[in-house]
């Protein structure tokens, strides 16, 4: 009987298509140790977002996929998965929709102060909506960094959705297919114009601390951050001084270094910034989606066929 490693919960309905095919789950712990034990009897592993290692790949010795149930990899280490030829997979067209939705979620509710009026208004102070009232999107400038399939389902949303102008920096424009009503500029440009700014790219080294001191300092003291891509993107540190200090309005997180522990004391005090707990794609129908097509590559590989979606070549 072949064995899928399930460390992370997924939706039932990805379970039940596995266990339709008469396979058996096992659960593991997310530990790098816990996790190498659990593998070396599997076949495939249906992996979430806690890392995987080359430790935990080489302990795989029947391995012949881990399946990612999102569209990023960055916590798969790629290299020693090809070296094992093991195939990794990703599902790159299912999370664009959800994630974009919450993404304009966190953008209004920085914008017009949703979650900061709740807390003054728990805490008895109704007259907080005299002194700091909210901001339109209308008319209002989004910066996009990273125009991949979920950067321009955003920026179609806020462009005919809340009339919203758009600007874009793309480190890379190959292959991609520009919209008429999205201007590509440089990123300094980008930051310095932009009422709000939306981080879409992967989370790979190339991009580490894309946003750093030097890139907070060019943003307008009115402007807005939000990063639902991956945690690294942005340098915590220098984001925690800025928001202290009051040089932006706010910034909004859904991802940050270390998840699933939380982020450092002085991130967590900064008043004029919202968390959430990596849930941009947590919506009941993407979870379902995910599930659903991470075991699909499972089922292929492990019947003799290809992947629909490898991120590596055998």
């Amino acid at each position: 009987m072949k064995k899928i490693l399930i460390p992370q919960p997924v939706a039932k309905a990805g379970e039940k298509m596995l266990l339709d095919a008469g396979y058996k789950i096992i659960r593991s712990g997310t530990k790098v140790c816990e996790l190498a034990e659990a593998v070396a009897d599997c076949d495939a592993i249906l992996a979430r977002i806690c890392p995987y290692p080359s430790q935990v790949i080489q302990a795989g010795k029947k391995l012949r996929i881990i399946a990612r149930h999102g569209a990023g990899f960055d916590n798969v280490d790629i290299q020693a998965a090809t070296r094992q030829d093991i195939w990794v997979t990703n599902v790159p067209d299912v999370t664009s929709v959800s994630v974009a939705e919450f993404t304009i979620g966190m953008i209004l509710n920085g914008m017009r102060r949703i979650s900061e009026c709740h807390e003054e208004l728990s805490a008895g102070n109704y007259a907080y909506r005299y002194s700091h009232p909210g901001r339109d999107l209308f008319g209002k400038t989004l910066g996009i960094i990273g125009l991949g399939r979920i950067g321009q389902a955003v920026a179609q949303r806020a462009y005919f959705g809340f009339g919203m102008k758009i600007l874009a920096y793309v480190p890379r424009q190959e292959g991609k297919t520009i919209p008429d009503y999205v201007k590509i500029v440089e990123k300094e440009e980008l930051l310095a114009n932009s009422d709000v700014i939306s981080i879409h790219v992967p989370g790979n080294e190339s991009n580490r601390h894309l946003i750093g001191k030097r890139e907070l300092k060019i943003m307008r003291a009115d402007s807005y951050l939000v990063n639902v891509s991956r945690g690294g993107v942005v340098d915590e540190a220098a984001l925690a001084e800025t928001l202290h200090n009051g040089k932006i309005a706010g910034a909004a997180l859904d991802v940050w270094m270390d998840e699933p522990k939380l982020p450092a004391d002085e991130l967590l005090s900064c008043k004029n910034l919202f968390l959430t707990p990596h849930i941009g794609s947590g919506s009941a129908e993407c979870m379902d989606r995910m599930a659903m097509e991470a075991a699909g590559e499972i089922l292929r590989v492990l019947s003799g066929s290809e992947p629909k979606h490898p991120v590596n070549l055998l």
